[in-house]
């Protein structure tokens, strides 16, 4: 594996004419020299170091690819093991520094497509190497002077970096040797990959690029394999196509290594150091997104999977307490009222008793930053229910709303399963007319109402804790997909009852149907909001739900 000096230094990074994500453009310095492969690493070299190679692999000269994220870390590591040297991806920074090579133009060649540094025919992977190289530098060997460069830097394979992708990091980068932000869900690539490839004599005949609708790819093909061109994919993921009729040898995810100059033992080790004082699965985790090439990594793995047995434990009888002194509360307030804890009305309802009692409404982790049209759960805030109500066991049912209505607007039919399809005042109405047929007054739960009945005395995201592989124990919503049937089980509503109950004996309070609630919404309602017996705000075009239902995601679930 031929290697090329890089050397430290500072650059302008990103691009204006480029894509959002691009944006700033900054200047960053990169403070210690590092090693690179000059070429995107080959099926021959990933055999001999992995023993073995992603099917449908080409020949030992051409760039593996085909790989994920992780498989190109495990290959580094491997590397510094068998080499005695420390290898890694490169981090964003470098590869674009690297790409560069000092020149500031479109391409790392200049502003204008070249066919001797990009393919711009073939529609296939080349060997590596088979096009004209950037160049660092020039240098003098015995006469003659070569340069120090790097080949296929546009096109060829696609080539992971080390960073989690973050579309605006740009704007808050370090100028010095940044690494990337520290979490996210998809992993940078760089470089574009073969099926970028431009046709130039198409391009340049413009009657027959117009037959072929040329011009509407082109700023598309350009933009793939420019310097200061991100991509983000997956870290699982091998292809940067659609994991459906991936076509042999489109699956163009590969990479290239760095080696590192410097001893960054003393640096891996403190850091081990600092993971193992806290000892928590985030710790550790940080460690190993720092430092996933490391010697200590499967220690880390060993020591993060400890971690979080033990925070689960601790979770549980977190939980387990906040369960019974909420349960004891319940009991108590039924004995002190000298009232039952469960009742039934005459169209079979049963209704549950909730007791008075203060909590911790909505939440104080603020994402508006993100997504500033969607939040409205901010800030968290104490609120008091100063008097005891009952509220449905279980989601009002078909059987019940026709009982009382004389009709079933629902889209998924059966009697024990939610109502729904109807409107916050259908829901209005049902409660009206139950009241009438009662003889005592039903309304719909204010918000606050609802939440404290959801949460029922937790504090957690969810009422039954924080562990997510649990959620199906619990509620009804999009958790799993069937590939042969291609579609989402319990894609629709089920009965009622089904599944466990929250601590005051409260089913389907996540997930199953929507609820609707008493209050108007106000996006910034809790800013302002009273914190006894808040009914929401006075005026507004449209009324609160809350639940989640069968279509929503896990996250959707969560009490707040």
């Amino acid at each position: 594996m031929k290697l090329q000096l890089i050397p430290p230094g500072s650059y302008r990074m990103g691009s204006m004419e480029g894509e959002p994500d691009e944006r700033p453009v900054h200047t960053v310095t990169i403070t210690k020299p590092f090693y690179m492969g000059v070429y995107e690493v080959t099926v021959g070299e990933y055999e001999r170091v992995m023993g073995n190679k992603p099917t449908d692999s080409k020949s030992a000269a051409y760039p593996v690819v085909g790989v994920t994220w992780n498989e190109a870390v495990e290959f580094c590591r491997k590397l510094s093991r068998l080499d005695g040297e420390t290898y890694r991806l490169p981090t964003e920074a470098e590869w674009e520094y690297a790409c560069r090579a000092g020149t500031t133009t479109r391409f790392f060649w200049g502003n204008e497509m070249n066919p001797a540094y990009v393919s711009t025919e073939e529609v296939d992977l080349l060997p590596v190497g088979s096009k004209y190289p950037n160049a660092w530098r020039v240098y003098k060997v015995k006469r003659n002077y070569k340069y120090g460069s790097l080949y296929d830097m546009s096109g060829n394979a696609r080539e992971w970096c080390l960073d989690w992708y973050k579309k605006d990091y740009y704007s808050e980068s370090p100028e010095i040797d940044p690494l990337g932000p520290a979490f996210g869900k998809r992993r940078v690539s760089r470089s574009g990959s073969f099926d970028n490839n431009l046709d130039l004599e198409v391009y340049s005949n413009p009657e027959l690029a117009k037959a072929q609708d040329f011009f509407i790819y082109w700023d598309l093909f350009v933009n793939e394999i420019r310097s200061a061109r991100r991509n983000k994919f997956d870290p699982l993921l091998k292809t940067d196509k659609p994991l459906v009729d991936v076509a042999p040898y489109t699956n163009a995810l590969g990479f290239r290594v760095v080696r590192v100059l410097d001893d960054v033992t003393p640096n891996i080790r403190q850091a081990f150091e600092d993971a193992e004082e806290v000892d928590t699965p985030e710790s550790w985790g940080i460690f190993l997104e720092q430092y996933p090439f490391s010697d200590l990594v499967e220690e880390a793995i060993t020591k993060k999977e400890e971690a979080t047995r033990k925070q689960k434990e601790e979770m549980k009888r977190k939980i387990a307490a906040e369960w019974e002194d909420a349960q004891k509360k319940q009991q108590n307030a039924a004995t002190t009222l000298g009232s039952e804890l469960e009742i039934e009305n005459s169209v079979g309802m049963r209704l549950r008793l909730v007791p008075a009692g203060s909590f911790l409404m909505g939440t104080n982790v603020r994402l508006s930053k993100l997504y500033p049209h969607v939040q409205n759960n901010y800030p968290a805030h104490q609120v008091t229910i100063s008097n005891p109500f009952y509220i449905g066991v279980f989601e009002v049912t078909q059987e019940q709303y026709e009982n009382v209505i004389g009709e079933n607007p629902s889209r998924y039919t059966g009697s024990n399963n939610p109502v729904e399809n109807v409107s916050w005042n259908d829901a209005m109405e049902f409660c009206r007319l139950l009241s009438e047929k009662e003889g005592r007054f039903y309304r719909l739960p204010t918000e606050a109402e609802w939440e404290y009945a959801c949460r029922a005395g937790t504090s957690t995201d969810y009422y039954w804790g924080e562990d997510e592989s649990i959620a199906h124990d619990y509620a009804w919503f999009v958790k799993d997909y069937d590939p042969q049937a291609r579609r989402f089980v319990a894609f629709k509503s089920q009965s009622v009852g089904s599944l466990k109950p929250n601590a005051w004996g409260l089913f389907d309070v996540a997930g199953n149907v929507k609820e609707w609630c008493f209050d108007r919404f106000q996006k910034d309602f809790y800013i302002r909001s009273v914190q006894v017996y808040p009914h929401g705000p006075s005026t507004g075009k449209t009324r609160v739900t809350r639940g989640s239902s069968y279509i929503s995601v896990i996250k959707g679930l969560a009490s707040k």
